[in-house]
């Protein structure tokens, strides 16, 4: 149960992101940000580059050790870094494309105090990152961050929203969006509790990726996680209803 103390500015974020995430359109961004010829062009490219069974099969949980030695081979400087204090905890994850220091390779920092799950997001994020930077330009020797809040504004960034479509495909792969999200899933959907359904995406995250929101997992993280869950599934809802992938 909450504390019945004044939240914190980060929970009240994450409060704020979960409600906004709940009722934000999904499908209009995507139509602005990118049309199917470019999708298909994306997934091509991570399928060779890097997740050879994207959309098709869900992406396992590796290591940060598994994610270094693999994409050291893609050129890639990779540094898992455990960052616990309260601004740390704030930061999933940033990409440089140049860096100075590490003679103008791409860099990827993950910070691995979350849990596995966010973890692995991302990884899977920042390596869109990369990707995207490679066919569409841009990020030169800016970072670009990824924090637990602030979902909401990834949809009017391109930048961000790239990388979150592979994330949302890493996890729901076309034969599951096609059993949640199709016109099956839908009809089935109107005859569900909201609770009902939620309760069976929750499931699929412990049985997948042991994220689990129960007790043992603190009030703040559960809104945190929570927020991430909400807009990887409603994205690829919208991937599903746009695209038809």
């Amino acid at each position: 149960m909450p504390s019945k103390a004044a939240p914190s500015d980060e929970l009240q974020r994450a409060s704020d992101d979960v409600r906004a995430l709940a009722t934000v359109d999904y499908a209009g961004p995507l139509r602005k940000c990118l049309g199917r010829d470019q999708l298909n062009e994306l997934v091509a490219e991570a399928r060779k580059s890097v997740w050879p069974h994207l959309n098709r099969e869900s992406l396992r949980l590796a290591s940060p050790k598994e994610f270094a030695k693999s994409w050291s081979n893609l050129g890639i400087d990779v540094r898992p870094a455990k960052m616990t204090s309260a601004n740390g905890m704030a930061l999933l994850g940033f990409y440089v494309k140049k860096t100075k220091i590490l003679s103008g390779r791409p860099l990827i920092c993950v910070n691995t105090a979350h849990h596995p799950a966010a973890v692995g997001a991302a990884f899977v994020h920042e390596m869109g990152h990369h990707l995207t930077s490679n066919m569409f330009g841009g990020h030169d020797e800016a970072a670009s961050f990824l924090l637990y809040t602030g979902y909401a504004q990834h949809l009017s960034d391109p930048a961000e929203l790239i990388p979150d479509i592979l994330v949302s495909l890493g996890i729901y792969p076309q034969p599951m969006a096609r059993r949640l999200f199709g016109d099956n899933a839908r009809k089935k959907s109107e005859s569900m509790t909201e609770a009902a359904q939620r309760e069976g995406l929750l499931k699929y995250f412990s049985t997948q990726y042991a994220l689990t929101f129960d007790r043992k997992l603190p009030y703040d993280k559960q809104l945190q996680y929570m927020a991430g869950v909400l807009h990887y599934t409603r994205l690829r809802a919208a991937l599903r209803q746009e695209f038809d992938i």
